[in-house]
């Protein structure tokens, strides 16, 4: 047996013995009487088991399980590093396996660290699975699930593979669909007549999955009839949002002669392929929404010079209907084998083309399918600037005759077989093609010809030459099916210089917009991808149906955009992307009420909301036709979203309408929906505007992990607005102010510089890096308004740091604070004091070397040049040299520089605003949040007001990282967040509490205000409690140790029942809760009044003592600290609460549970006796 398992060991059909094996086993087993026996005999063959256990599904079964074991291995390690910057993953692991040991933490570290090579193998590994698999299993799409949700740059190139195979898995394997649409076609098909049953073949035409990778291959089926379906049911498809007057078939063969539609049925279905061509001549109306309906418009509107559009009136309704034969166009279709097959034929394509003309007359046919739907009635409508023709004359005149002045309107699209060659070699054939036969097509009125290069296993590749440039080919175009062109709206993207960026979904067309610049030479500053998309669906009646298909179909659709976006980021422009936008056309009318729409929007933006923002998705567009009952009239809707600031959702409905003066579709506001969006009575033509001066702030502020500067009053404004909603969930009786904020930017007097006013000006206009803001803050505390003076550093101008102008900015604002009383809220976002470089020097002077040979030995002095000399003479002082060999040289003894600040005065300023912040908080209220960063005198000044925010991704230090690993003279630290993060800044008592980001730490502002003053003096703002003033602390506090909390806040007991604490439910909010924690501190309200708290706490707790990476002798220490007891770090706590609570003018509470200090050696040498004294 094991010779004939070794021969076959790799054959498909033979598979490994396992259960055999285990079922020998087992019966032996079960003739042992004896338990030691079985024990002994089970020892014996563990080894084989488990070998049994291992290859249970054969071979190919225990490769793929080892694969997949290797793919969750990694998984396992590299989730631990997705939650942030390295440093707080270090700090969370440790946390996590603290019961392990450090050991199981080094060795996630140790394995992460080869993260490169390991993504390496990973995706050899995917590739390896799907690619000698024949289907992806549940157990491999969960665990490919889990790789795509990996988010951190270093885990993107196996989180793409992953995505990009799921994203092929969905499709159903090529053969399937393409037997079941040849299953389709013969079904429809009558074998005797040759006759079609068109029910069979709209279930193509409708269907909501993707048929044009297959459908081409039924051009060339051997049966003829099926051929010319699936032309048919190509241009029914794909033109199924316009209005078709008419389809004939035709056949192209070695006759010249037009052959009749009976001469068709006649033909044989077996008939050879190369000896009859069919083709299709179908005529249609262009839809309202069409770009080229607009163009003529306003062209005709804009001119009487301009050549009229013609049209037909029609007498046959009670109002007058217009057909405008610029509206109406005349496309043929054929399919060729080769390319040289289709020049032969060219000429009788060109000629059936034109013959189709003298068949169509201009009747009530196709006259009254103008006024049916909301797609092309009202641009049919009578307008300026058109010639109409009376419905008599029409009868005189030849349909030639009508048109012939007008723009070309026939259109080529021709089918050829894929031999192989690539895009380029392909559109050089095509286009020298074209050119040759210009002239040609120019006296045919051909308005454009599309190849259609017809690959097998894929969609078809299109290469699309118009009349308008000379036939050249429109490469934006590139591989886009003309006719639904006009429903991705592509001529709104008029303001960008397009790629076409290639998409694994054909649904998907995405674009690498690129602003055009106004000047030669001039740098593109704006890049933008557009991803565009075209939903289609039969259209649905039911209420339920059309508000599940919107979620649905929606949902998966905008997951399908980020996932081509999630591709589309390893272009090499992709980095400076911003403001990227999304676009879906909902083509089928849906029942449901239009105010549902953004609702449901808003929904489905906040539940994707980080991925948007990862792909700075700032911005989407939605366009459905909505009726409200099934048999009302249907209306185009759009939803437009923004989200450029990054903390608020801005939503705009518009129904489309027309405009009875110029004729074209606009945007108009739906009632009810609030202010009217910025599109209001714009055309829907409108081209997205490229972005503004204030969005390259932002992207330049949001790259550096912040908001803009400017963004800060609105999210101010947002905030209150979400801190009015908690208030209102319990108090319904009271009501919102419809203004919640006004604010006033503080600027210095351009007349007088040491004097600081109020002012509105344009946002963006400020010549500094600080901005300041009176605002007044309508709050539930005070619905009358308080005030509050903001301070902040933009740090999109020079990266914030601190120069004279901006030094007086802070000192005038925080100096106007401190008159007025109120509180100064500080916004940190700087890189510390300005180190100023003479650029006029710096370009010019020469050095004097010891050795010019080798420069290592060092310089003797620095020197200018006579000539260089009198280009900076104002910027430099210099001793005059007469070298040996008889130079003149002058000597720099000192650079003054042209500009301000470029030296110590930096530095003097830094130490007035020091000053300031520490006089600020003796007197008033003062809050620091911490965004981005705080370097050198920006650190200082986020401790002198003591109360600080520190942003999650935020760092507060002295000196860079890189600095210190210079002075150490190696590798040591790895980032700044490693001397200055949250787990140092938060854990030391620096940082007060944190933040998630920047909308979090404002809302985090607002709470702390509520508990104090509006000014230093003024009573305390009291609120009505929710509490009764008389009720009874239900928690008792037990012998054993409890948390401290539960006196305070309350608690749900174990049996699920509330017990509550001494202060009012839910008004509770802690401070420095990371630092000293066997002292608790906080702010409460008691019946509505907010006072200071400072608890004991009774547990032990564990401190940490973080290693030095600068020594590499020192250890992580884990010292444990007794409950009840002063240590030098908690001391000094309960000394910093105090003095807060003092300036805050809040009542203090102290809930006195300690033993006394700590005296032993180590604590007496940390200083517990000074600290102690604090207090």
């Amino acid at each position: 047996n094991s010779r004939s398992l070794s021969g076959n060991i790799t054959a498909i059909l033979a598979a490994f013995p396992s259960q055999q094996i285990a079922a020998v086993i087992d019966s032996y087993a079960a003739t042992l009487q004896k338990r030691a026996d079985r024990d002994v005999f089970f020892l014996n063959t563990q080894g084989i088991v488990q070998l049994v256990q291992r290859y249970r599904n054969g071979i190919r079964g225990r490769m793929r399980s080892c694969v997949q074991e290797l793919v969750r291995h990694y998984i396992e390690v590299e989730q631990h590093f997705q939650s942030g910057h390295y440093d707080k993953c270090v700090s969370q692991l440790r946390e996590k396996f603290k019961e392990e040991g450090m050991a199981c933490v080094v060795s996630k570290i140790f394995s992460h660290l080869s993260v490169t090579k390991k993504n390496q193998l990973i995706i050899k590994l995917i590739d390896h699975l799907c690619g000698h698999e024949p289907g992806i299993t549940d157990e491999l799409s969960s665990i490919l699930n889990a790789l795509t949700i990996l988010n951190k740059a270093e885990n993107a190139k196996v989180a793409l593979r992953a995505r990009q195979v799921l994203i092929s898995a969905h499709q159903p394997p090529f053969a399937l669909r393409h037997n079941q649409m040849e299953s389709i076609f013969l079904s429809a098909i009558d074998i005797y007549s040759h006759e079609f049953e068109p029910n069979v073949l709209n279930k193509l035409i409708l269907s909501e999955t993707s048929i044009f990778d297959v459908l081409h291959q039924f051009f060339y089926h051997s049966n003829v009839v099926v051929r010319r379906a699936a032309l048919e049911v190509y241009v029914r498809r794909a033109y199924i949002s316009y209005e078709m007057v008419s389809l004939q078939h035709s056949v192209l063969g070695s006759s010249a002669e037009r052959h009749s539609v009976e001469s068709l049925h006649s033909r044989s279905s077996t008939a050879s392929r190369d000896a009859s061509i069919p083709c299709a001549v179908y005529h249609f109306i262009l839809p309202s929404s069409h770009p080229s309906i607009v163009a003529n418009t306003s062209t005709a509107s804009a001119s009487s010079a301009q050549t009229p559009s013609i049209a037909v009136m029609s007498e046959t309704s009670e109002e007058n209907q217009i057909v405008f034969f610029g509206n109406y166009r005349v496309g043929l279709i054929a399919a060729f084998n080769t390319a040289e097959q289709m020049e032969t034929h060219f000429d009788e394509l060109i000629d059936i083309l034109r013959q189709s003309e003298e068949e169509i007359a201009v009747d009530n046919q196709w006259q009254q399918s103008v006024g049916g739907d909301v797609s092309t009635s009202p641009p049919n409508r009578q307008r300026s600037g058109s010639l109409l023709v009376p419905r008599e004359r029409t009868q005189s005149l030849s349909f030639q005759a009508l048109i012939e002045d007008v723009e070309p309107i026939y259109i080529v699209n021709i089918a050829i077989k894929s031999d192989g060659s690539e895009d380029a070699v392909l559109t050089k054939r095509f286009q020298q093609f074209c050119q040759t036969r210009r002239a040609d097509l120019e006296k045919q009125s051909i308005r454009r010809v599309t190849f259609i290069v017809c690959d097998k296993y894929r969609f078809p590749r299109y290469f699309t030459f118009r009349f308008r440039s000379g036939y050249v080919e429109d490469t934006i175009y590139r591989h886009l099916e003309p006719a639904l062109a006009f429903q991705l709206e592509i001529n709104r993207l008029r303001n960008y210089d397009l790629e076409a960026i290639p998409t694994a979904s054909q649904k998907m067309h995405l674009y690498l917009g690129k602003a055009k610049v106004m000047a030669p030479g001039q740098q593109v500053t704006d890049f933008r991808f557009f991803v565009r998309t075209i939903i289609r669906h039969s259209d649905l009646i039911t209420k339920e149906a059309s508000y599940e298909f919107l979620q649905n179909e929606g949902e998966r659709l905008l997951l399908e955009a980020m996932d081509e976006l999630e591709v589309a980021f390893t272009h090499s422009l992709a980095p400076k992307t911003d403001c990227n936008h999304i676009f879906l056309n909902f083509v089928p009318k849906v029942t449901m009420d239009p105010t549902k729409i953004a609702e449901n929007v808003r929904n489905m933006v906040m539940r994707y909301g980080p991925r948007l923002w990862k792909l700075r998705v700032l911005q989407a567009e939605i366009r459905m036709i909505i009726r409200s009952t099934p048999t009302s009239k249907c209306t185009p809707f759009r939803l437009l979203l923004a989200n450029e600031s990054g903390y608020y959702l801005d939503m705009h409905l518009y129904k489309e309408v027309l405009d009875p003066v110029s004729g074209a579709m606009k945007f108009e506001a739906w009632a009810g929906t609030g202010k009217p969006g910025p599109l209001h009575d714009l055309t829907i033509s409108t081209p997205y505007m490229t972005k503004d001066y204030l969005q390259l702030k932002r992207f330049q502020a949001q790259s550096n992990g912040t908001t803009y500067i400017y963004d800060f009053p609105d999210m101010f404004q947002a905030a209150l607005v979400k801190h009015w909603e908690e208030y209102l969930e319990c108090r319904p009786e009271c009501e919102m102010p419809a203004q919640v904020m006004q604010c006033m930017e503080l600027v210095l007097d351009p007349t007088n510089p040491s004097r600081m006013i109020e002012m509105k000006r344009v946002h963006g206009e400020n010549d500094c890096g600080m901005c300041a803001w009176r605002m007044t803050l309508f709050t539930p505390e005070y619905p009358d308004g308080r005030d509050i003076v903001v301070i902040g550093n933009d740090i999109t101008h020079l990266l914030g740091v601190f120069g004279p102008k901006e030094d007086q900015v802070f000192q005038k604002a925080s100096e106007r604070a401190r008159a007025m009383g109120v509180p100064r809220i500080y916004l940190s976002a700087n890189s510390g004091a300005r180190i100023g470089l003479a650029e006029e020097v710096k370009g010019h002077f020469q050095v004097c070397w010891f050795d010019d040979t080798n420069p290592d030995k060092g310089f003797k002095y620095l020197y200018l040049t006579p000539e260089q000399y009198k280009r900076v003479a104002d910027s430099v002082k210099v001793e005059l040299l007469v070298t040996e060999d008889g130079e003149t040289r002058y000597r720099i003894t000192d650079i003054i520089g042209q500009g301000e600040g470029l030296g110590v005065e930096n530095l003097k300023y830094a130490g007035m605003i020091a000053g300031e912040s520490s006089q600020a908080y003796n007197e008033i209220v003062t809050i620091t949040m911490v965004t981005c960063r705080a370097i050198g005198i920006g650190s200082y000044l986020a401790r002198l007001s003591q109360r600080v925010i520190q942003i999650d991704n935020s760092h507060i230090i002295l000196t860079g990282a890189g600095a210190l690993n210079k002075l150490l003279g190696r590798e040591v630290y790895t980032s700044n967040n490693q001397l200055g993060g949250i787990q140092i800044m938060y854990a030391n008592g620096v940082s007060h509490t944190t933040a998630q980001d920047d909308l979090e730490g404002v809302s985090t502002i607002l709470k702390w205000l509520s508990y104090m003053p509006c000014q230093r003096g003024a009573p305390l703002p009291m609120i009505e409690s929710l509490d009764p003033i008389d009720r009874e602390v239900v928690f008792t506090p037990t012998s054993s140790p409890y948390d401290p909390r539960w006196l305070l806040q309350g608690r749900e007991n174990p049996q699920g029942v509330w017990e509550d604490g001494f202060f009012d439910r839910g008004s509770w909010q802690e401070i420095l809760s990371g630092w000293a924690l066997t002292v608790v501190a906080g702010r409460a309200r008691l019946g509505g009044i907010p006072v200071g708290v400072i608890a004991v706490e009774t547990r032990t707790i564990e401190l940490i003592i973080p290693a030095d990476p600068a020594n590499l002798d020192s250890e992580t220490k884990v010292v444990s600290q007794a409950g009840q007891v002063w240590f030098p770090d908690s001391a000094y706590k309960t000394a910093q609460a105090i003095e807060d609570f003092a300036r805050e003018d809040l009542p203090l509470f102290i809930f006195a549970n300690w033993r006394g200090f700590s005296g032993g050696m180590k604590d007496m040498y940390d200083q517990v006796v000074k600290f102690g004294a604090y207090i």
